[in-house]
């Protein structure tokens, strides 16, 4: 599964910049024959689909290439990569046009996943996994596209004592971090977790639950952001269980997706490889590959991603003029973000068992654009007569509560709100010189510039902490919620405005941070969103809202760090992704003295406050007040009166619509 950008890598795909994060309800202006609320309600296309680029194909013969995964090159999209594996022999690597840039010939190779920016001591990585005498993890390069592996063991492998093929990749909602799921042809399913934990840039994997299926297994994928792991129990069918670690994976722990023919059901056996489409406000599809025993009867099954999985369409990749199908299709991935001129909505790739034209020659891997064969959000655009639509929105999971000692000296307790709202009309676009003839209605297009909508920040010492919503929050805001701790209290998902996903998270000494995003929904106006912590805590909480902002991912790019001790604090320096951004600064720290911090010059300070008392939080917000000129952004500096400690400093990237 292969998220895009950030997080959200095997068969996830997302329709704006950053992958891992979740995307929430939004309003759009539609169509008025079109709805975005459910997935099956999206014109689908029609018809079956024809792939544009085969790959080389594997060297050895017979059954071979197996799974594929596909790699979003966030600098040049049309520079991204497939990797995929030839199962008698080797790991390969192959660019857009289908053509081979690596291969690691090894041996046997099972199923592969990836996902992007793993945090390890010596930085992020893009984590590309698969299952080679064990799980084996390697790093790709973002300049030269070759992977390496970084397994921090001997045998350059993390031995699984239950076997295995079947391998796909988690990155949790709840708190970030990131799990392999590993199965045998035996039905044995185990999670691993993947970490740093010694900080030399090299991954273990930790043990966290296995159990038995059934039969014979080998597809899998896992939802990041719903929290949900998809199996396929080949001559059975495809089960749902949560993909939490610590969630039961007994028999009535799970659901049955879908099952064969025979059974009632939409899949002709064997079922195969899985990945995931996603769309916002938790709709997009979950995609199976039913390996008939016949490549006229084999066929790619669409469900709906979100509540049952309702079955959408079944649909062939099949022989066109420029490549031949997919036949006996094990291996699925897609990716639905543009990926250059080839791909601009969105790519498919599946396994070929026949590999027939232009040339026969041994298994490859075809891709086919992905409008052609699911129904996109990004393919719906306005006409001159709208209808506003309103996304559902997801149920948010709360974290676990983990026992946190409370710091001494915490014993006051203040409480204070501020609330700023400035709502900015965008500029109107100057009339044409020359009037539309008189039967000609048009309906201009929204501007795209980015504009601060308003604020709320509360202050307190307490087991929860509340924030109040603009009155001004619309449909299709951006919103940033902040919130700054002066222990490590274990801290939960918010609730009372749902829908929000986590950008990121920092934790040193005795503080931590936290930063959530989300599209706003007209019914967010005026609600009370609530933290709660499993300790009592000072702690800042600000929400800041900014208008014409990406209606998908608002975030584009951030990045955190855990300052020095001292009376200055610099934000971290992050690279401008595409003109017309805005940017959103975050300072905290931890003193006893300081009331406000004094801002660097050349920003809009939209929250400035703190609580009273011994070890308190002081916390600013502030933004660009503009779009982003410059290559970069960040190093600001602001000030406090005293020298402060745990200090954290953000920054964040707004995405222009």
């Amino acid at each position: 599964m292969t998220p895009p950008p950030a997080l959200p890598e095997r068969g996830r795909t997302i329709v704006g910049l950053l992958g891992v994060l979740a995307i929430v309800g939004v309003a759009l202006s539609l169509a008025p024959s079109s709805s975005i609320g459910q997935a099956a309600t999206i014109d689908q296309p029609t018809g079956d689909a024809e792939a544009i680029v085969e790959t080389d194909p594997v060297f050895e013969t017979g059954d071979a290439a197996d799974d594929p995964a596909i790699w979003y090159n966030e600098t040049d999209p049309a520079q991204s990569v497939v990797v995929g594996n030839d199962k008698k022999g080797s790991l390969e690597v192959y660019d857009l046009a289908g053509h081979r840039i690596q291969r690691i010939a090894d041996g046997f190779y099972g199923n592969v996943d990836i996902r992007r920016g793993f945090t390890t001591g010596t930085g992020p990585v893009d984590l590309v996994v698969t299952w080679h005498f064990g799980i084996q993890v390697y790093a790709i390069s973002s300049t030269t596209r070759l992977l390496s592996n970084i397994t921090d063991t001997s045998t350059g492998s993390i031995a699984v004592p239950t076997g295995g093929e079947g391998l796909c990749l988690y990155r949790s909602p709840v708190d970030g971090s990131t799990y392999v799921f590993v199965n045998s042809r035996s039905g044995h399913v185990a999670q691993y977790q993947l970490t740093d934990a010694d900080n030399d840039g090299k991954i273990e994997g930790t043990l966290r639950r296995d159990w038995v299926i059934g039969s014979e297994t080998e597809g899998c994928v896992a939802d990041d952001e719903l929290g949900w792991f998809y199996i396929s129990e080949e001559g059975v069918g495809i089960w749902k269980y949560s993909a939490e670690p610590g969630a039961p994976s007994s028999v009535d722990a799970r659901t049955l997706v879908d099952t064969t023919v025979a059974r009632g059901g939409h899949i002709l056996p064997d079922a195969e490889g899985l990945t995931i489409v996603y769309q916002p406000g938790g709709t997009g599809y979950l995609m199976a590959s039913s390996q008939a025993a016949s490549d006229v009867a084999n066929s790619i099954i669409v469900y709906q991603r979100q509540d049952a999985n309702a079955f959408v369409r079944n649909v062939k990749v099949i022989t066109g003029s420029m490549t031949d199908g997919c036949g006996r299709t094990d291996g699925i991935d897609a990716l639905a973000i543009d990926m250059g001129p080839s791909f601009p909505h969105g790519m498919f790739v599946c396994q070929d068992n026949a590999n027939t034209q232009p040339s026969a020659g041994n298994q490859n891997f075809k891709l086919v654009p992905l409008e052609r064969l699911v129904g996109l959000v990004s393919e719906l655009t306005p006409t001159t007569t709208t209808t506003t639509t309103t996304l559902p929105v997801d149920t948010t999971t709360t974290l676990p509560v983990d026992t946190t000692t409370t710091l001494p000296g915490d014993t006051t307790t203040s409480t204070t709100t501020t609330t700023t709202t400035t709502t900015t009309t965008p500029p109107t676009t100057a009339p044409p010189t020359t009037a539309p003839p008189p039967t000609t209605t048009t309906t201009p297009p929204p501007t795209s510039a980015i504009s601060f909508v308003g604020g709320a920040t509360a202050n307190a010492s307490a087991t929860a902490h509340t924030v109040t919503m603009p009155a001004s929050v619309r449909a299709g805001d951006s919103l940033l919620l902040l919130l700054a701790t002066n222990n490590l209290a274990t801290v939960s998902a918010p609730t009372g405005v749902t829908g929000w996903s986590q950008v990121a998270a920092l934790a040193s000494g005795s503080a931590r941070s936290v930063v959530w995003q989300k599209v706003a929904v007209a019914a967010d106006a005026g609600k009370v969103v609530r933290v709660a912590l499993s300790a009592s805590t000072k702690a800042n909480l600000a929400v800041v809202v900014h208008r014409g902002t990406s209606l998908t991912a608002p975030v584009a790019a951030f990045a955190r760090v855990a300052a020095p001790s001292g009376t200055v604090h610099s934000t971290p320096v992050v690279a401008v992704p595409q003109a017309g951004t805005w940017a959103v600064s975050y300072w905290t720290h931890r003193d006893s003295t300081t009331t406000s911090l004094i801002p660097p010059g050349g920003v809009q300070v939209r929250s400035n406050s703190t609580q009273t008392g011994a070890s308190r939080i002081t916390a600013m917000v502030a933004d660009s007040g503009a779009a982003v000129t410059t290559s970069s952004y960040g190093g600001l500096v602001a000030s406090g009166a005293a020298t402060t400690w745990n200090s954290h400093v953000w920054t964040v990237i707004l995405a222009p619509a």
